[in-house]
């Protein structure tokens, strides 16, 4: 299935929290600005609280609450892992490409490189920082062991590089913001093997640890990935894409950006995006306007 075609994608994100109302319409009108063919396509958000008429004027927007699977709940991220389930069933239907995007980013250029292209079947980042990643030069640690286990056993036969603290870790995907052809079932197979994976009583040991526990979802997801996908159906998006704003201090200088308008994908999460608070980064008298008219103070 090819997706090259800006008016076949398909994207969703998830809101838990009433804050994250004002963040969800910043999100989408950043789209609708800066989103270029991409800026009206269709978009669902998936709600786990009432969002009233919070999307009554925006036509793209439909609103589908759901409930987590009881299961899923022991997950921190369980909702966004059953929303993308979700997500990427309707994409299906539709046949077009899944686009994630998480409602604490901002679309600030048209993300084409979100559009996957044959042979790519998925376009995911590398995690910001390590963390629980698995170093590619050690022998495999026993938390990966029972990650790998119920996903397919595929050992990665390459590596990558954390954004941030620069560690050389096999494939573990970031998630703020991705896209993949949703015939891969990737997502479908993620609740499964997340759902397995939480009830296995060897992996408790493991969950004493705060990271491990936080980070579960993402490794998953990793191993599905490796499962289901070669090296070269895999495209990793470029640094403009889900660049970790609120981790800008701790960024190497040179990977430092040095204008918010050279961004296509923004992550902010607890970090103000507004220009008056933003001292890191230069921001275009345009790009400041915008901000400054779409973010309340």
């Amino acid at each position: 299935m090819s997706f090259t075609n800006p008016d076949e994608t398909f994207f969703a994100t998830l809101i838990q929290e009433t804050d994250e109302l004002d963040a969800a319409r910043l999100l989408i009108e950043s789209k609708r600005a800066f989103g270029g063919k991409l800026a009206y396509s269709p978009f669902t958000v998936y709600s786990t609280i009432d969002t009233g008429n919070s999307f009554a004027n925006y036509p793209e927007i439909r609103v589908e609450n759901i409930e987590t699977p009881e299961l899923l709940r022991y997950c921190l991220f369980g909702s966004k892992v059953h929303a993308c389930s979700l997500a990427e069933e309707a994409a299906r239907e539709i046949k077009r490409t899944f686009i994630w995007i998480d409602p604490i980013c901002l679309l600030l250029r048209p993300p084409f490189e979100l559009l996957l292209q044959p042979p790519i079947k998925a376009a995911f980042r590398p995690v910001h920082i390590a963390n629980i990643g698995q170093p590619a030069d050690a022998p495999l640690n026993d938390y990966w062991k029972i990650i790998y286990r119920h996903t397919g056993n595929r050992i990665s036969t390459f590596s990558l590089t954390s954004f941030v603290d620069n560690k050389t870790i096999l494939p573990y995907f970031n998630t703020h913001c991705f896209s993949l052809d949703p015939a891969m079932e990737i997502c479908s197979t993620w609740v499964r093997a997340l759902q397995e994976t939480i009830i296995d009583e060897e992996l408790a040991q493991h969950l004493t640890s705060t990271p491990n526990r936080i980070f579960l979802f993402q490794a998953v997801l990793s191993g599905v990935i490796l499962s289901k996908l070669t090296e070269d159906e895999i495209h990793i998006l470029r640094a403009d894409y889900s660049y970790p704003y609120h981790l800008q201090k701790d960024i190497p200088n040179e990977k430092k950006a040095l204008r918010l308008e050279d961004l296509t994908c923004l992550v902010y999460e607890d970090k103000s995006p507004h220009p008056d608070d933003i001292t890191d980064l230069q921001v275009g008298e345009s790009l400041s306007a915008w901000l400054r008219a779409h973010i309340k103070k």
